[in-house]
């Protein structure tokens, strides 16, 4: 999946049409010298680590996430210890796009799967440190919504929120006099799962939203 930037980088060297075989070889020739070899990234001091890491996996625009999956950057593919270095850069100081169709938003249950590994481990580096100040870190996700109604992919989305499988939709982020009726209803229903039902059990909350569901088909009859 293409990662964008808008991110400006100065222009490579421009070589005038041909080839200097005599700096080449000079060039191999210098690495195959012993004290080259031992030159790579992981021999660089930390912060100049951390810096080429963020520039290689730091965006500028958010990364969209597909419903079919994201591979990892080939950074986190290189080594273990590289990949121990840059997984919690890259999964929190982005923010990923999550393009959710049909309100299926449990097709993102492998994503979900992968940042609450991330983040439970940067969450228990936090709490075993001496800062009493440092603060929890939650990934930074942003819900677009494609498509049509669908009751049957909202309940099951609901059903794995209240399960603790999946993100719900941030209700506290909307300004709720300017969305739709529809989108109100749907926020609402979100809202009154996360505030009052999480310790309910599922059968009891299935049918809350069953007369919450009602609400919605008044709204717009596709929702039937």
């Amino acid at each position: 999946m293409p990662f964008t930037s808008d991110r400006q980088h100065p222009p490579g060297r421009q070589f005038p049409g041909f080839v200097d075989h005599h700096s080449l070889k000079i060039g191999r020739r210098a690495l195959k010298n012993p004290k080259y070899k031992k030159l790579h990234l992981l021999t660089l001091p930390a912060e100049v680590r951390n810096h080429i890491y963020e520039e290689v996996l730091v965006e500028s625009d958010n990364i969209n996430v597909p419903a079919t999956g994201m591979k990892q950057p080939a950074l986190l593919r290189v080594c273990g210890q590289i990949r121990d270095e840059v997984t919690q850069m890259y999964y929190g100081q982005n923010i990923f796009t999550l393009n959710v169709q049909d309100y299926d938003g449990t097709a993102f249950a492998p994503f979900h799967k992968i940042m609450m590994r991330v983040f439970a481990t940067e969450n228990v580096n936090t709490e075993n440190t001496a800062d009493t100040t440092a603060e929890k870190v939650a990934p930074k996700l942003e819900v677009v919504l494609h498509g049509g109604p669908s009751w049957a992919n909202l309940s099951r989305w609901l059903h794995a929120v209240h399960a603790g499988e999946m993100w719900p939709i941030d209700v506290h982020g909307w300004d709720m006099v300017s969305v739709s009726n529809e989108w109100m209803g749907v926020l609402t229903i979100f809202r009154t799962l996360m505030d009052a039902m999480l310790h309910l059990p599922w059968a009891e909350v299935e049918r809350v939203l069953e007369g919450m569901w009602m609400m919605l088909v008044m709204i717009d009859h596709h929702w039937v």
